[in-house]
């Protein structure tokens, strides 16, 4: 059975999805996943199947089918509720689904789809953090850097770092990134990366949604946008960690820290 709470109680929450139906689910650090019906003030926790013991790295939608990246493999939310395990069963960073192929950045490198069979594709020395699908390329944010996968030559590149890269976007060809100590990491479209420490700030992610790339920090949301020839940050709400985003036709969702899910109309 799911537990329910009313909004008033805000725990520190980590990953947040809006499905087709403005449903919202969310992560909470060390309490499981949370789903709010539409047009409901409460707060239902999707108990069934979650062991005691996960952690959410990352909250997944596809085809508004839902699934949950853990320390202890890759989980799919049911019709009912409850909580099936895949059969990708290693701590899990990022799912990538397409058709009936899909991706997965692990503890164990990246692991590929295939038939309906999960097995090891690459870098399995190294956990992936994110995965970016771009038609020329496979990115993948290693623990000590980037590696790029050129479709087309069948050949990887690698881009060593000196630090674990937590996340991935593009924004206008430039390749970005986060870093594990907060910085923002902008490639220079040559093969080069310039590590960018914005004072007083830590960017924990960036979320790409509806065209525009988001950096989640722990002084707010901020929007990627570019001042001349400089990427830049734009400030869209200040005041909160933020941990992650989405957005539907009318609103934007932010997982915060300790303010709960906060909602604010698209400008």
């Amino acid at each position: 059975m799911s537990k329910e709470v009313k909004e008033r109680f805000l725990f520190h929450y980590s990953s947040v999805k809006v499905q087709a139906d403005s449903t919202l689910l969310a992560a909470s650090l060390g309490r499981g996943v949370w789903r709010k019906p539409v047009g409901q003030d409460t707060w239902q926790r999707l108990g069934d199947g979650w062991d005691s013991d996960m952690h959410t790295n990352r909250l997944h939608l596809y085809d508004n089918r839902a699934y949950a990246c853990t320390n202890k493999g890759l989980l799919q939310l049911a019709e009912d509720g409850s909580w099936r395990m895949t059969d990708l069963e290693v701590t899990c960073y990022q799912f990538l689904e397409f058709g009936r192929s899909a991706l997965a950045g692990t503890a164990y490198g990246l692991w590929v789809r295939k038939h309906g069979m999960w097995e090891p594709a690459s870098h399995a020395q190294s956990a992936v953090y994110d995965v970016l699908y771009v038609p020329e390329f496979i990115i993948l944010a290693l623990d000590d850097g980037i590696a790029v996968y050129d479709r087309y030559t069948c050949e990887w590149s690698e881009h060593k770092l000196e630090t674990a890269i937590t996340s991935l976007a593009v924004y206008h060809g430039f390749l970005l990134g986060t870093t594990e100590k907060g910085e923002l990491l902008v490639g220079n479209k040559r093969g080069g990366f310039t590590k960018v420490n914005y004072p007083n700030l830590f960017v924990f992610s960036l979320v790409t949604r509806q065209g525009r790339v988001y950096a989640c920090t722990d002084h707010g949301l901020f929007r990627i946008g570019r001042l001349y020839e400089d990427i830049t940050l734009f400030s869209v709400k200040l005041g909160l960690p933020v941990t992650d985003a989405d957005v539907d036709v009318h609103q934007l969702y932010m997982a915060t820290l300790f303010q709960g899910v906060q909602t604010m109309p698209i400008g």
